[in-house]
C-alpha cells in the first residue's frame, strides 16, 4: 500500500481540521473523502483505507472531525453531527482547489 500523502489542514466554522491527501497516480482522478466514525481518529483506520484506495487511482482525503485527533476544537471528543457535516463540506471545498482533481467526480 502507498504511504505517499501530504498533510493538509483547512478551516471549518473557525476551527482547523487536519488530515492527509493521498494522491492518485493519474491526473484528473475522482476524489473520495473519508472521516472516522464515533469516537475514533483517522490514524485508527481510515489512513490505511485511504492509502489502499489511492492505489486504485483515486485521490483520497482522510481527516479528523472537529474535536477529535489532530484537528482542533473543544470540548475534546465532543460530538456535533452538524459540525461534522460542515467538516465534510469544507474538506471537499478545500481539496477541490488542488490541481489534478476532477471537480465533477467527488
Amino acid at each position: 500500500m502507498s504511504e505517499h500523502y501530504e498533510e493538509i489542514d483547512f478551516q471549518s466554522a473557525g476551527v482547523t481540521l487536519r488530515g492527509r491527501l493521498h494522491r492518485a497516480s493519474r491526473p484528473n482522478a475522482p476524489l473520495i473523502v473519508l472521516a472516522h466514525g464515533f469516537s475514533a481518529t483517522a490514524h485508527m483506520s481510515i489512513n490505511a483505507f485511504a492509502a489502499g484506495i489511492a492505489e486504485a487511482d483515486y485521490h483520497v482525503v482522510a481527516y479528523d472531525h472537529r474535536n477529535f485527533g489532530a484537528s482542533d476544537g473543544e470540548p475534546r471528543f465532543g460530538f456535533d453531527q452538524w459540525a461534522q457535516v460542515r467538516g465534510y463540506s469544507d474538506a471537499i471545498t478545500h481539496t477541490l482547489n488542488f490541481p489534478g482533481i476532477d471537480t465533477e467526480q467527488v
